[in-house]
Parts: structure tokens; sequence; C-alpha cells
């Protein structure tokens, strides 16, 4: 029986062959200085530490990689609630099309989808596709305008007059003809009045005489039967300015102090009165002259000396009471622009 007779030092590790060990027997150490297996441990241990310092970068990076994961994700799912996810033009929580023709809608998921539409045109609508105001056509231009008519407006007008106003005719209702009228006006006592045009003014060619307001009112109608008993017939009612701006039937009014300027410009005093005052009733305006009414003195002045209308237009250079305008014709042919206290009862064209 063969013993083992040597001990070998082999990776800091003792081997031992005893009995039964065989035949077999460890490779010589040809190193007797053992140099090259502290070299063979060294580099055991330099693999050992490579690979424990790979494990420790490869925990590190799969850390790391996890972290910036984790982080990127959460950012990203964190944009996700706050940003817009709808296209453009679409709005609401499932991101609907919005339905705006032209103009700015309300757009993304907390939008509304109201439409805008462009500033400084005639789009309008709740999806700005109708064409609204002085504009016209297709692209909804501005109108040329037409002062004296009714344009023809929207998307399916042409921009042009379809109706003038009773003294004006043409394309654009720019071109006027004086005289009697065909309109009539008819006041809510339905008191119906005959109609003349002045400078492109359209004038009652008869003082009005109806007392019964808008709403249903009344107001006071004075009249000199005094010198006339059929005062109301021939020569209407004098109005305090008060009353007389509360009769005019719808689409009327009363006339501006520039309007009397016109209408004096285009007829003098003979033309403007009625051929039983005296006067040619070429205009058509039949100036009768009824004179006036003073309320604080409770009389009647100038009756067949004069006629006196009231405008709407207040004369400011007098401050310490009311003051407006009105348009004086006279028996003497004098035909002009004075003013006088609101209290005073005047007749109204």
């Amino acid at each position: 029986m063969k013993r083992c007779k040597k001990l070998f030092l082999f990776a800091g590790l003792i081997l031992c062959w005893a009995n039964g060990c065989g035949d077999k027997v460890p490779p010589e150490n040809n190193d007797p200085s053992g140099q090259n297996g502290d070299a063979q441990s060294d580099k055991g241990k330099d693999k050992d530490k490579d690979k424990n310092q790979q494990d420790a970068q490869s925990d590190k990076t799969h850390d790391g990689q996890s972290d910036q994961n984790n982080d990127g994700q959460s950012d990203a799912n964190s944009d996700n609630n706050t940003q817009d996810e709808c296209q453009p033009n679409h709005f609401g929580a499932n991101c609907t099309p919005c339905d705006c023709v032209r103009g700015t809608c309300d757009a993304g998921k907390n939008g509304t989808g109201a439409c805008t539409c462009p500033n400084g045109t005639g789009w309008s609508g709740a999806t700005c596709n109708e064409c609204s105001g002085n504009f016209w056509g297709e692209n909804c231009d501005q109108a040329p305008g037409c002062e004296n008519g009714i344009a023809k407006l929207g998307v399916g007008g042409d921009g042009h007059c379809s109706a003038c106003h009773g003294c004006w005719s043409g394309t654009d209702c720019d071109t006027f003809t004086n005289g009697p009228a065909s309109d009539t006006m008819t006041d809510y006592d339905n008191n119906t009045y005959p109609t003349t045009c002045i400078g492109g003014i359209l004038w009652t060619a008869k003082n009005m005489f109806g007392t019964t307001t808008a709403n249903g009112g009344t107001v006071d109608c004075f009249a000199n039967t005094a010198k006339d008993p059929n005062f109301v017939v021939n020569s209407g009612c004098l109005y305090t300015f008060p009353h007389a701006a509360k009769i005019c039937p719808a689409g009327w009014r009363l006339p501006t102090k520039g309007e009397m300027e016109t209408t004096l410009d285009t007829y003098g005093a003979q033309a403007l009165k009625a051929t039983s005052w005296g006067g040619t009733g070429v205009s058509g305006f039949n100036a009768v002259l009824a004179g006036e009414y003073s309320d604080g003195e409770f009389e009647f002045y100038e009756r067949g000396a004069s006629a006196l209308f009231w405008s709407s237009t207040q004369d400011d250079r007098i401050t310490q009471y009311d003051v407006n305008y009105i348009m004086k014709i006279t028996a003497d042919d004098e035909a002009v622009i004075a003013s006088t206290r609101t209290t005073k009862g005047q007749s109204v064209r």
C-alpha cells in the first residue's frame, strides 16, 4: 500500500493524499519559490475583484437605470396629465372636433369649443358662418353704404340698396326728387298724413293732430278754437316739446336743426307755405300759420302771423331753462331758424 508523502499548497488549500489516494499524485510544483502559486492566487483574486466590481457596476447600472426609468416614466405621466393631448381644433375630454367655420376655436382638453369670430369683420353666429352688420356677400365684405335706403346685406346680398326711402332713388339710393311723395304716415290714433320730399328729407305735408303715444298714453293738444272752431282739423295741435317727442309713430321722428336748414336752403317761405296762406305750395310742405301756445300765460299767439315747428335739437347757448331750435315761417315770407322754451306749444311735422 502506497502512501502520499507530500503535502501540496494550491490556491490557499491544503490537499492531503492519504491512504487510498491511488496512484495519482498532484502535478509537481515546478516553482520552488512559490511565486507562481502566489501569482496564480493573486490572479484569481484579481478575477474575483473584477467580477465583484462588474457585479457592483451591474447593480449600480441596473439601479440607476431603474431609478432613471421610474423617474422618467413618472415625469412623463405627470406631463401627460397636464399637456394638451388634443389635436388642433379639437376640444374637451373626448377631443371633439371644433365646428367653427372660421375664426378661433377654444380648443384643448379644457376648451369649450366656442368660436371667436375674426375681429373687424361681419362674420358672426355660433360657428362664425353668418354675415351680419353692414357687410355682404360670400366674403362678408364691407358694404359701400345705403344711408337713404335698405341695403341688401348678408351672405346672399350684393351690398347695394334694395329699397330707397321715400325721397330717394337709384341703385345706391343716392338721387332724390323734391315734391309730394307717394308715402304716407299714420299716427297712433290712425290718422293718416300725406308726405313730401325736400332736399332728400321726407316731411309730413300736414300738421300732426294725434294725442296717443306709443305706450298707449295721451298728450295735451292745445288748440286755438277761439280763433278757429275747427282749429285741429285745419291747423293741427300745438304741443309742448316733451309731448311732441312722444307722438311720432315708429319709423318717424322730429327733424333736426340741420334738416330744417336743408329745407330752408332748398325752398323759401313762399314755396313752403300753403296756398290758403299766401304761398305757392310748390314744395308740397303746405305750412299753415297756426301760431303758438304759451303755457305760462295760457294764451295763444301769432295765429295767422307765423308757423313754428319743433326740432329735436337743443339750443345749448341758453342754460337757465330748456330751449330747442324751431323753424319759423312768417306771413311776411320770412323763413328762419330760431329757438324757444320747450314749455311752449308749437306745430309738429
